[in-house]
């Protein structure tokens, strides 16, 4: 029997016996509580540091230690120390953590004891540790989205100075980024010099930053075409609306179906299932579900739309079901059936065949 001190009470833990441990994690802090079958064992908190986690592993030494923390800005680095203890450690998946109704009160300390009974009641759901290959090529894509973003950025504030300035823009540049519509910010359109540098130089940064997405874009077609990705992009690319992009972000995001049970959970880990609300004999669905991976579920929206204009048996779905669903939704329908239609070809290994059945949607 080993004995413990908490807050002043000495309490008696068997060698060999489960002890839960939750992680509140912050960038440079965190709060941790430690509980056993029926109470709470030990609760700080401090600054982020592999230190704490080694002395816990001497407090508790003899037990099977079972950790915790949310996916955050800390990445796979926390896990790693904790897998180096000798520890049963997880990350969270945060959106899919159940929360008590009611609860209003929410504090670090509070938080970590709910992870902790919580893990300790095995109701959270883990995300994949992927391997260092594999999350470095992640970054490639993770880095993409944040460059285009930022690019968007600098078009919302280039068009709001027009407008603000009462600057009309020629209607054959209307709703586009042309280059001749570049070159025409360039050139003043303001006649103002203050106003017409500030364009300038905010264009420089629209510009700069549409050479780093061709930059970035050409070293995802380039990772796709190596080991291990290069065989199942392929396949995924014979499917209509499918390119490099689309392939290697189901497969880095998603790690393609070797973690999921069916083409239905890739859909619902996507984000490409509606909610639904079932009982007696009723049924009825609603928005689709957003607590999933928008990485994945905003890409292949987009190749949803190009596979309509490609495929005569996507554009059959699509118009039938947009005009009693509405667009949105019907585009989302044929994005799920794609996300299906590849679980299948990464399973089976096989390319696209168009003569394959497609699940029926009503």
């Amino acid at each position: 029997m080993k004995k413990i001190k908490v807050s002043g009470t000495i309490m008696e833990v068997n060698p060999g016996s489960d002890v839960w441990i939750g992680i509140d994690i912050h960038k440079v802090t965190m709060a941790v509580t430690v509980v056993g079958r029926h109470t709470v064992l030990d609760k700080f908190a401090g600054p982020v540091g592999e230190s704490h986690f080694a002395a816990l592993s001497r407090r508790f030494a003899g037990c099977q230690i079972h950790a915790v923390y949310e996916a955050g800005p800390t990445g796979y680095k926390v896990l790693n120390w904790l897998v180096a203890l000798g520890w049963d450690a997880m990350i969270c998946v945060p959106s899919l953590i159940p929360h008590a109704p009611g609860a209003e009160v929410k504090t670090d300390p509070r938080d970590s004891e709910k992870l902790a009974k919580l893990l300790r009641a095995e109701l959270l759901t883990s995300i994949v540790k992927r391997d260092d290959q594999e999350y470095a090529a992640r970054e490639l894509l993770r880095t993409r989205e944040q460059i285009q973003q930022a690019r968007t950025n600098f078009m919302r504030q280039i068009r709001s100075k027009l407008l603000m300035h009462g600057i009309e823009v020629p209607e054959e540049y209307e709703g586009g980024w042309s280059k001749e519509f570049v070159t025409w910010l360039e050139e003043g359109p303001t006649g103002n010099a203050h106003i017409d540098i500030c364009v300038r130089l905010l264009v420089g940064q629209y510009k700069g930053l549409t050479a780093d997405l061709d930059a970035i874009g050409k070293e995802i077609v380039k990772c796709s075409q190596s080991e291990p990705y290069k065989e199942p992009a392929a396949r995924l690319r014979t499917l209509p609306g499918v390119g490099p992009l689309t392939a290697m972000t189901l497969l880095l995001e998603a790690g393609a179906h070797t973690q999921f049970s069916s083409g239905e959970a890739l859909a619902n880990y996507v984000g490409l299932v509606p909610s639904e609300h079932s009982s007696g004999g009723t049924r009825q669905q609603g928005r689709i579900l957003r607590a999933c991976n928008g990485h994945i579920r905003s890409i292949w929206i987009e190749a949803a739309w190009q596979a309509v204009r490609k495929e005569p048996r996507f554009t059959e779905l699509y118009e039938r079901l947009h005009p009693r669903r509405g667009k949105a939704r019907a585009i989302v329908a044929v994005a799920h059936q794609m996300i299906l239609t590849a679980y299948a070809m990464l399973r089976d290994k096989t390319s696209w065949n168009p003569t394959h059945g497609l699940k029926k949607v009503a």
